[in-house]
């Protein structure tokens, strides 16, 4: 699920610097559709087809033919966005001195030795070599 996820918004992050909007996608077909009289009528090859309608020749190509698909066709929207995002963090100086004060406990300690330890110490030795 995580690695579709991944797939999805890299895809919608390529498609969108790309600059394939729904609509552009929607319009291909009518580009397709275009190319196709541009080829029946006046034998356009690709290159010479996109370079009318997307490169140079663009306006002299719309003054002359005046084909009423230009409208419809993909990419001639001109978008540029430009985003700039600046982090400014002001010079931050945090004096953590702490102060401790020292109190000195009062030792309040009774204690009461309840058993004899004698026998645990014949018990609880460390080992000896022999």
């Amino acid at each position: 699920m995580k690695i579709l996820f991944i797939y999805i918004l890299s895809f919608l992050s390529l498609s969108q610097s790309l600059i394939l909007t729904s609509t552009n996608l929607y319009n291909i077909n009518e580009l397709y559709k275009h190319y196709q009289l541009h080829k029946a009528e006046f034998n356009d090859n690709v290159y010479d087809f996109l370079d009318e309608h997307f490169g140079i020749d663009r306006q002299s190509h719309a003054d002359n033919h005046g084909h009423s698909d230009h409208e419809n066709l993909p990419f001639k929207e001109c978008q540029f966005h430009t985003h700039n995002h600046n982090l400014a963090l002001p010079n931050l100086d945090f004096d953590f001195k702490l102060i401790f004060k020292h109190y000195k406990p009062e030792l309040n300690v009774a204690y009461i030795k309840h058993f004899d330890s004698a026998e645990l110490s014949k018990i609880l030795q460390p080992p000896r070599m022999i």
